[in-house]
């Protein structure tokens, strides 16, 4: 995890430093719903897996109801 994050932090340096177990509750990263509308969504949980596929990194997180969820590095957004 990373120990401290600025403004000038990206969202692939933070897919760098994720673990499996993280929480991701504190960093305050939000998605589109259903990956493409624009209302955004509040991404909870803890990291199953942390990855790099054909279009780009991906994080796979277990919600705090014990559903998966996959989550696209190029989508989250930070606030």
């Amino acid at each position: 995890m990373i120990v401290k994050m600025t403004k000038q932090t990206t969202m692939a340096q933070v897919m760098l430093h994720l673990e499996q177990g993280d929480p991701l509750d504190d960093l305050g990263l939000k998605y589109p719903l259903h990956g493409k509308k624009n209302i955004l969504c509040d991404v909870a949980g803890k990291v199953e897996k942390v990855g790099r596929g054909p279009n780009g990194w991906f994080v796979t997180v277990k919600k705090p109801n014990g559903n998966y969820r996959s989550y696209s590095e190029k989508k989250l957004v930070r606030f």
